[in-house]
């Protein structure tokens, strides 16, 4: 029915309402709030720039596993959609909140053990990027279970 009752758009109409709706979504948010589910049910959350990258979210991340060298992949669920490093979390509609998975390579698991870090359960504002730091007053990152 809107199909029948709607104006018919050229693609570079189209184009333009998705780029207001990308300038709007960059100005109403300045951050995003990533929860990341690990595979032992912990959950690491933190807030990055809507322009930031998946590689930026695993970097991040990578300073809290046992074994920095793991090889993991960040994944969106249903159906399971394994992220690329150079995605934003703009491209992926993740703004202004999103919830990944983090998975494992099992040939990775078998070489180092997969967990975080036991003295980094809790994160102060000190471990919180330079980057990120901006704008975080009052809010607490950290684990939860």
């Amino acid at each position: 029915d809107q199909l029948e009752n709607g104006a018919l758009m050229t693609k570079a109409m189209r184009d333009l309402n998705s780029a207001k709706r990308t300038l709007a979504t960059l100005h109403q948010y300045n951050y995003s709030v990533v929860r990341l589910h690990l595979p032992n049910g912990h959950v690491v959350q933190a807030l990055f720039k809507p322009l930031e990258s998946i590689g930026k979210v695993k970097a991040y991340v990578r300073q809290f596993l046992i074994s920095p060298d793991l090889d993991f992949y960040i994944y969106l669920t249903p159906p399971k959609t394994i992220l690329q490093d150079s995605a934003t979390l703009l491209d992926l509609r993740c703004v202004p909140t999103s919830n990944f998975y983090l998975g494992v390579r099992e040939d990775s698991l078998q070489q180092s053990g997969c967990g975080v870090s036991s003295q980094d359960r809790n994160l102060t504002e000190d471990k919180i990027p330079e980057e990120v730091k901006e704008g975080t007053k009052g809010l607490r990152l950290g684990f939860t279970k």
